[in-house]
């Protein structure tokens, strides 16, 4: 093998400016009185990409590592630093410093930046609002004649199996996504299960001897487990997380669980209601990794855990189902991202769950990251029907699944980009464990504990993918010699081949998760295979920026990975409006009709609207606004949240609106329906029964809108011989408003198989005589906490000879929601911020101007953003409230000077 020569010289520079600051350290801690010494982690500016801590190059990483950060670590020991690691994967180290050394170190030319070692948030998320869990005996699953697990696949109208003793599989996600066969379509388990692919998530803690992680033959699905919490493995841990991270992946199958046993009694199951829970990549092995105690998640212990997975461990795949805010952070997002883009060049495919804050402008920054896979949460509503959740008994018994989950975060990043794909991720069944004092969130909906979860979110989603990318490693390995795929080609595998949902691009990414599809083409690349088919998408998403109306070309690059030629038509996709309408309903905690909250037993209340979707609408929107509120009364406080539930014409389930703000009311909700059935729908609006729910109007908007041909491809179709790659050339037109919005280009196979790449337009504000204008509305989100309601970014070109800029917005009202302007430089810096209110935040409703303002003094030619931030909650009297926003050039004062 031949071995590429290590340059040396990376790490001696890196140590020679080591040493200039590290006299003044001695002083500075000397000099810092009664200073409380605080985490951080430093980041050095050479990461040594000549060395990347793949198997090959490890040593010598570690090697050159060591050497950059000796002397800053002996002097921060010196200086009286405490707890100092240095890292591996990302070339920094973590101590605990006073003020005046962390400032000593980020001057320091060696040093990139100071992060504080401050928590982060999981996207664990489920709100089915339960008394939580239930402690039942396991049995063994029975299987099928060929050693296959009975199972029944779903859209069947079952929510319990015929026969107890053949119990259905859960989660659905896996009939979805095809990972699974069922009688009528063939799954990736027949190609793939993750044999031989070493995957790990970050979370909190598990039981790794769980029985359903123990295989038939006694060997255990979780080989390693490791604690960077602090807390110990054998601590107490919410456990909710890990167990669905873990149970998405690696779950056996092989054991049955009884939902009668689980759901609360408002929602009665017959006995023997059973299922069993099984991964997507059930051959894998799994490291577990707690970064999560019971009181923090920080930095260092993510950074920790990265290292671990990436150094001692050996991965192949890498989960994180836990986000970052996408406001302007204090560098917590930029280590995390660095440490990931670091694993990624080891040859680490990094999975990550994009929020559950709403589609509008909420993803998390570590998502923001075109080396991870971003990953946003569709629907699969079969477990909202088997425990009661969301008002489900009001239907007819029948379920849609693959629309998007009003949990998932969507939008565009201030890097200008979306979700990559969706998996299912609105409800499913996961793993938990029985002793409820060590694994405290695992409860049934009557409190007691429980082998078995629901669990959802992106947070479920992200896993599910994670598995999905160990099976198409082992595919791709099976028929090339063993070798394994880049992170980059897993991750076009599995974009490449998604299947199309008719959403946006800014909700669904390239579609839906197929596994089938992703590991035939895995299989079939540069070697293509008889029984493979897909034409894969291997350019992944685009970002196109431009001036308003101007044209764009961008290429999309194909493969047949299948053993015969197919022929691939080339379209585009936009929406356009046909209709609308608003109304406001009475809804009446007090008097509107009652019924049985299905996962808690409480009294709700719910008020029934009826509205027509016309023929030929390819998507229908729902959106509610309220003013919701808290309310308290002695010790006792109640939010006064509303819900919503949408029935197709026949009374079929479709989708449901997520509140997520805990005790903060979003007082705003939105639900996106692809290809809706003509006829009449009916919106459930329900709140709780009497003082604890909402009395008054819910604002409703219904809207309807047709897909369109967004511009021309050319050529529309080409006809691709077996293993042939082309480039395919699409014009696009920008928008005609300034701001950001999404394209699909539309890909179908001669097989039939329709996959999409989501188009990013960032169009530019036009400036005129150094003034540009731009406008556009705020609307709301789900109130997640930790998340803003909405992002908004618009983005500006700067001449040269320009000495001041300011960006004023303007609400036609007072919005009494705070917003934050955030305004960034050409080089990514945060150049300035402002926001509109002028009382604390504490204060409800907030004391809000009508405006907000930013400016700087230094305005660097290049592209600059202003990214308004809605932070929670909406105040609910209005569906939206427009803005218009100008740029202005010119200083305050009139410099004209070289604008």
């Amino acid at each position: 093998m031949i071995r590429r020569q290590v340059p040396r010289s990376t790490a001696a520079v890196a140590a020679a400016a080591a040493l200039i600051m590290l006299t003044p350290l001695v002083r500075l801690f000397a000099a810092a009185g009664g200073d409380a010494p605080a985490p951080v982690v430093v980041v050095l500016r050479d990461q040594l990409p000549d060395v990347p801590a793949d198997s090959e190059h490890l040593a010598e990483r570690k090697r050159q590592v060591a050497s950059a950060q000796a002397p800053l670590m002996a002097e921060v020991k010196d200086a009286g630093g405490a707890d100092i690691r240095g890292f591996v994967v990302g070339n920094a180290f973590s101590a605990t410093v006073s003020p005046a050394v962390r400032d000593a170190l980020a001057a320091n030319p060696a040093v990139a930046s100071v992060v504080p070692d401050r928590t982060v948030a999981e996207s664990s998320t489920w709100s089915g609002d339960p008394v939580r869990a239930g402690n039942r005996l396991l049995t063994a699953a029975p299987t099928d004649a060929d050693g296959r697990a009975a199972h029944g696949g779903p859209g069947n109208g079952s929510v319990c199996p015929s026969d107890p003793s053949r119990p259905l599989l859960e989660p659905e996600a896996l009939a979805l996504t095809h990972s699974v066969s069922t009688p009528d379509t063939p799954g990736a388990d027949r190609i793939a299960t993750g044999k031989g692919v070493r995957i790990a998530y970050i979370a909190d803690g598990l039981d790794p001897v769980h029985p359903d992680f123990v295989r038939s033959d006694g060997s255990h699905a979780i080989v390693d487990h490791k604690d960077f919490s602090g807390d110990g493995w054998d601590a107490p841990s919410g456990a909710v997380e890990a167990f669905g991270d873990a149970s998405a992946m690696v779950a056996q199958g092989r054991q049955s669980y009884d939902l009668s046993q689980f759901v609360n009694p408002g929602h009665a199951l017959p006995a023997g209601c059973t299922i069993r829970v099984q991964g997507i990549a059930p051959g894998a092995s799994l490291v577990a990794l707690k970064a999560a105690g019971v009181r923090s998640f920080t930095n260092t212990a993510i950074l920790r855990s990265i290292d671990y997975a990436v150094t001692v461990a050996h991965v192949d795949v890498l989960n994180e189902s836990f986000g970052i805010d996408t406001t302007a952070d204090n560098g917590a997002s930029e280590a995390v991202s660095l440490f990931n883009d670091q694993a990624a060049a080891a040859g680490v495919t990094i999975t990550v769950s994009s929020g559950d804050a709403g589609g509008n402008g909420t993803i998390s920054t570590l998502a923001d990251d075109s080396g991870v896979i971003s990953v946003g949460a569709s629907s699969g509503n079969r477990a909202h029907l088997q425990t009661g959740y969301a008002a489900s008994q009001l239907s007819n018994g029948g379920w849609s699944d693959n629309r998007i989950s009003a949990i998932s975060s969507g939008g565009i990043t201030r890097g200008g980009r979306t979700v990559d794909l969706v998996a299912p991720g609105e409800a499913g069944w996961a793993l938990c464990g029985l002793d409820a004092h060590l694994y405290t969130g695992c409860l049934d909906y009557k409190g007691k504990s429980s082998p078995i979860q629901v669990f959802g979110g992106t947070s479920q989603a992200a896993p599910l993918v994670a598995g999905a990318a160990a099976d198409v490693v082992e595919a791709y390995r099976d028929s090339h010699r063993g070798a394994s795929p880049t992170p980059s080609l897993v991750k076009a595998f599995l974009t490449g081949t998604a299947a199309d949902l008719g959403l946006p691009a800014q909700e669904q990414g390239a579609g839906l998760l197929d596994v089938r599809a992703a590991v035939e083409a895995a299989r079939g690349y540069r070697a293509p295979a008889h029984d493979s088919s897909p034409v894969a998408v291997m350019s992944g998403q685009v970002k196109i920026t431009g001036a308003p109306g101007s044209s764009r070309t961008t290429d999309i690059d194909v493969t047949n990975t299948s053993s015969r030629s197919q022929t691939v038509e080339v379209g585009t996709r936009a929406f356009a409006p046909l209709g609308s309408s608003r109304r406001n309903v009475p809804l009446n905690s007090e008097t509107d009709p009652a019924f049985t909250y299905g996962t808690t037993g409480a009294t709700w209340v719910h008020h029934d609207v009826t509205f027509s979707v016309p023929a030929g609408t390819d998507r229908l929107t729902a959106s509610l606004a309220w003013t919701g509120g808290v309310r308290t009364l002695g010790s006792v406080t109640t939010v006064r949240i509303v819900r919503m539930t949408l029935l197709d014409p026949a009374g079929t389930l479709e989708a449901v609106t997520r509140p997520q703000g805990g005790q903060t009311s979003p007082n705003f909700g939105t639900l996106d329906i692809p290809h809706p059935a003509a006829g009449t729908w009916k919106a459930i609006l329900y709140t709780p029964a009497g003082d604890s729910g909402f009395t008054g109007p819910v604002r409703l908007e219904t809207s309807f809108q047709k897909a369109v041909s967004a511009t021309t491809a050319t050529p529309r179709a080409v006809t691709l011989a077996p293993g042939q790659h082309k480039t395919l050339p699409v014009r696009m037109t920008m928008s005609t408003s300034s701001g950001d919005s999404t394209r699909s280009v539309i890909l179908t196979s001669s097989d039939g198989r329709t996959t999409s790449v989501p188009v990013v337009m960032r169009t530019l504000v036009h400036i005129d005589g150094g003034t540009g204008m731009f406008s556009g509305s705020i609307s709301g989100g789900n109130a997640r906490p930790g998340s803003p309601e909405q992002t908004l970014t618009y983005s500006f070109r700067v001449p040269k000879g320009c000495r001041e800029l300011s960006v004023d917005v303007l609400f036609d009202d007072n919005p009494h929601v705070v917003v934050r302007a955030v305004l960034t430089a050409p080089s990514g810096t945060t150049a300035g911020t402002g926001r509109n209110a002028i009382s604390p935040t504490g204060d409800d409703p907030p004391l809000t101007a009508a405006g907000v303002s930013v400016s700087t003094t230094t305005s660097a030619p290049g592209t600059w953003l202003i990214t308004l931030v809605v932070v929670n909650p909406v105040d609910g009297t209005e569906l939206s409230r427009p803005f218009t926003g100008t740029v202005d050039l010119h200083a305050k004062a009139g410099n004209q000077r070289g604008c």
